[in-house]
């Protein structure tokens, strides 16, 4: 029910996301929508595909990988007894068991405070204005027509409403 993109909808959203996940969910829907879908943010949208990138990637990498290894329960006795770090699979596996945010930022405080503290948000929006900008599509006519004419229905409902709300009010 978060009603902009903020710390409520991404803890929100990404517990929703990761417990349908681990209960057999592949297919999520609703990115972008805010306050149970009554309002949409191209913002949220970016960070809903950003945590679902994650999911993903976690999904994909639950199970030990046989394929990946070979003889998978020998490879965990020796991480087990020597430690994971120094094993050649963990090298040669990495890039796979890693996720790689596009917007989440994964540097050390130094660098970050270097770059002049940047925030996720500027990051986001900045994409949002940069797919805008790029954007060329035209619907047609008709279809223009028919959803400007719903638009305009739309709104004169709305004002009906908001104008009987006030009456109500004050009676």
């Amino acid at each position: 029910m978060a009603k902009r993109p903020d710390a409520q909808a991404g803890a929100d959203k990404a517990a929703c996301l990761m417990t349908g996940a681990m209960l057999g969910a592949r297919r999520f829907s609703g990115a972008g929508a805010l306050s149970l879908d009554d309002a949409f943010s191209a913002e949220q949208l970016l960070l809903d595909c950003e945590m679902r990138d994650w999911a993903e990637r976690f999904i994909q990498r639950m199970e030990p990988g046989e394929a990946a290894l070979g003889d998978w329960l020998a490879e965990l006795r020796a991480g087990l007894e020597r430690g994971y770090i120094e094993r050649d699979a963990t090298l040669d596996h990495h890039q796979e068991y890693t996720w790689y945010p596009r917007f989440f930022s994964r540097s050390a405080i130094a660098p970050w405070l270097e770059a002049g503290q940047p925030h996720l948000r500027d990051a986001m929006c900045a994409d949002v204005r940069r797919r805008i900008a790029a954007h060329r599509y035209e619907l047609d006519e008709s279809r223009r027509r028919d959803i400007e004419r719903i638009y305009r229905q739309a709104e004169r409902h709305h004002l009906d409403g908001a104008h009987a709300s006030q009456r109500l009010a004050l009676h």
